[in-house]
């Protein structure tokens, strides 16, 4: 059975067992044309489950600390796109013009990190791209840092959160397609005795 380690700092959140989605890990990626460079992920929390749950109670605990910190009290933020956290049904395709998809009924946290952090698979290994996971659709183990900023010039108020650490968990059907598989296109040929 894994041992969790002990979590000191209040704005530090581990979040277990969430899924992966519309992530650059391995390359630094803009949001918008000519943003900046960051590498990202938006991580799926899915409120239902009891780790869900455990994870809703850390991120909310952080979140409350970082704003009391920065600003005194609670904040309500005008701009969604001030707060890392979202619901996932508002979060809508342009293409289908419903939530993505993994998306309806979830919690999405969004982080990002301009320096690049460890990625480990499961058994703490250094991954990298060519390893092939993490990967969009999987499930990981994440560590964010939760932190809020107070800057007319920059946006706004908002609350944030920095990618620290990455670990894969375990598989998961990947979004986007996938690509093609081959028992889809492909059927079992037998071999003629001439073939061999």
């Amino acid at each position: 059975m894994a041992t969790t380690p002990t979590q000191t700092n209040p704005a530090k959140v581990r979040l277990r067992d969430v899924r992966l989605s519309f992530s650059s890990l391995f390359t630094q990626s803009a949001s918008v044309k000519d943003g900046p460079l960051k590498y990202r992920a938006n991580l799926i929390i899915d409120p239902n489950t009891v780790e869900g749950k455990n994870n809703l109670k850390l991120l909310l605990k952080a979140r409350k600390d970082v704003e009391l910190e920065k600003f005194g009290k609670e904040m309500e933020y005008k701009d969604p796109k001030r707060l890392c956290i979202k619901k996932g049904d508002d979060q809508i395709s342009e293409k289908t013009g419903e939530p993505y998809d993994g998306y309806a009924g979830m919690i999405i946290v969004s982080a990002t990190n301009g320096k690049k952090f460890p990625i480990v698979d499961s058994d703490l290994t250094p991954l990298s791209a060519e390893d092939g996971k993490p990967y969009n659709g999987c499930y990981v183990n994440v560590q964010i840092t939760l932190y809020a900023i107070k800057d007319k010039d920059k946006g706004g108020n908002g609350c944030f959160a920095s990618l620290d650490a990455v670990q894969f968990k375990k598989h998961g059907t990947p979004f986007g397609g996938g690509g093609v598989k081959a028992e889809d296109v492909f059927e079992v040929e037998e071999l003629d005795e001439d073939d061999v």
